[in-house]
């Protein structure tokens, strides 16, 4: 203290003044500078809040996104006082270095004392100066983070969003089609930014380690992948949507002409003339040539149909219940309707000496072919079916009574158990009915007309003439005794007649 008074002493008392008056200045201007410090630490420890943890969560996303927006604009808005509070430090230490060196120079107020002071303010204004680009750093890593998991958070309501419109189903599949293209094209668009945030995750997985980061951005591309495989499906399926669409269309064009020529095909009103049955073969004629070409594209949709579920569609399981089960029968139905409706001459003691009409059901019948009968019954044909039969035009009968002319119970028997008529005549030459009831035209009505050259003859009548007690029971009807022949018999007098 002594060697310091006498350097005072010694020492202009105007230059004593100066150095008080600076160093009062450099005093104020140290607090001045603390205080701006300080303001600038609290704003950084705003920023510092602004990226923890609880923003990353998605509760109440939208309001955290206003707060960091608000802290964005902060930030700007103080960007020139941080820089003039940075720029005024530099200068209080500039000037805090060269008053020092002055004071050194000078040999003034103990120079070890003074080194001493300058360094350690040097040394805090240098550790403020680290810990300022430290946090500069901390705070730029965490609005990346910040900034990448908001961008992650799209991409994931972008792809939920997507995933969730696949359970949407349009009943037009054109229109379905068409918005799944744009999809597509949007799903495009959308890659390069997951690619990008996969490429930003990547990096701040290396640089920060921060484990959340490396969890949300494996969901992000296990997400993502979910999302374009499901897109592929999609895709393919809709593709053959479209495919079975249009083989679903041919086939419904074509199932109201199958299903239209089936009704005529069954239709039983065959007509009872022979113009009639002539004009009925002319459209069946017809039918023919439009059923080859109907055939023919039939089995052109079938071709498809099946070329579809060797491809695996989708839809195979409904391709396969709508395989040619209706065609088939058509088909085979329409062979059987031909037969059936198509009639042959045949030698017969029933026109007897003309020839007889008889068509492959009536044949079968007069033959005794139960399987036969029965088979041609599945189809649909009139059980007791009838025609004119013969040349002379004069004769004709019904199935049911070229069964009984059989004499065969099993083949009577399916006829009955299909409805056949037991009540209904036909009518016979009487060439047959002299061969059938021996010395009949002896006894007659006198009304009998010599011109007429058939006779009536009802199931009944063979009952009679047969004895067959068992098929008797099954044709008696409260009508039975009612039914005549021409000559006015009825099936009593048959019955008396033949004793």
């Amino acid at each position: 203290m002594e060697s310091r008074e006498k350097v005072l002493k010694d020492e202009a008392v105007e230059v004593v003044e100066a150095a008080i008056k600076r160093h009062e200045d450099f005093d104020k201007t140290i607090k001045a500078q603390a205080n701006k410090i300080n303001n600038l630490k609290q704003f950084a420890n705003q920023l510092t809040a602004a990226s923890d943890e609880s923003v990353k969560e998605t509760q109440n996303l939208q309001s955290k996104s206003q707060k960091h927006q608000a802290s964005v604009a902060e930030l700007a808005a103080n960007t020139d006082r941080i820089q003039s509070i940075i720029g005024m430090g530099k200068g209080a230490i500039i000037e805090l270095n060269k008053t020092a060196d002055e004071f050194i120079e000078n040999n003034m107020f103990g120079v070890y004392n003074i080194k001493e002071t300058r360094n350690t303010i040097n040394d805090r204004f240098q550790k403020v100066r680290n810990q300022s680009d430290g946090r500069r750093q901390c705070l730029q890593e965490a609005s990346t983070v910040h900034q990448f998991i908001c961008d992650l958070e799209d991409e994931e309501t972008q792809i939920r969003y997507n995933k969730s419109s696949f359970y949407y189903f349009d009943l037009n599949c054109q229109n379905l089609h068409r918005k799944h293209k744009h999809f597509d094209v949007d799903l495009e668009t959308h890659e390069p930014n997951v690619k990008n945030i996969q490429q930003l995750g990547a990096q701040l997985t290396h640089e920060v380690g921060n484990p959340d980061i490396e969890r949300k951005s494996a969901d992000l591309i296990g997400h993502w992948d979910s999302l374009k495989q499901a897109t592929n499906e999609r895709t393919k399926k809709l593709d053959e949507f479209i495919t079975y669409h249009d083989w679903a269309s041919s086939l419904n064009e074509e199932n109201p002409w199958i299903k239209e020529r089936l009704h005529i095909m069954n239709n039983p009103g065959t007509g009872t003339t022979l113009v009639f049955v002539q004009a009925l073969q002319k459209k069946h004629e017809s039918f023919e040539s439009d059923f080859i070409v109907q055939n023919e594209r039939c089995q052109e949709i079938l071709q498809q149909g099946h070329r579809l579920v060797e491809q695996n569609n989708h839809l195979s399981p409904q391709i396969n219940k709508v395989d040619d089960a209706a065609l088939l029968p058509f088909m085979w139905k329409a062979d059987v309707v031909e037969s059936w409706i198509v009639c042959r001459l045949f030698l017969s003691t029933w026109s007897s000496p003309n020839l007889e009409n008889q068509t492959t059901y009536q044949r079968a019948c007069l033959l005794g072919h139960t399987d036969i009968v029965q088979c041609i019954l599945n189809t649909g044909i009139p059980p007791d079916q009838s025609y004119p039969g013969g040349n002379s035009m004069s004769t004709m009968r019904g199935a049911f009574l070229f069964a009984c002319q059989s004499r065969s119970m099993p083949t009577i028997t399916a006829l009955l158990n299909a409805g056949a008529a037991v009540d209904k005549l036909g009518s016979c030459s009487l060439s047959y009915t002299n061969s059938f009831f021996p010395g009949i035209h002896v006894f007659g009505s006198s009304s009998y007309n010599l011109s007429t050259s058939w006779e009536n003859l009802y199931p009944i009548h063979f009952t009679i003439v047969h004895n067959n007690l068992e098929l008797l029971q099954k044709l008696i009807t409260p009508t039975t005794n009612k039914v005549l022949t021409i000559r006015c018999f009825t099936p009593l007098h048959i019955a008396c007649l033949l004793n």
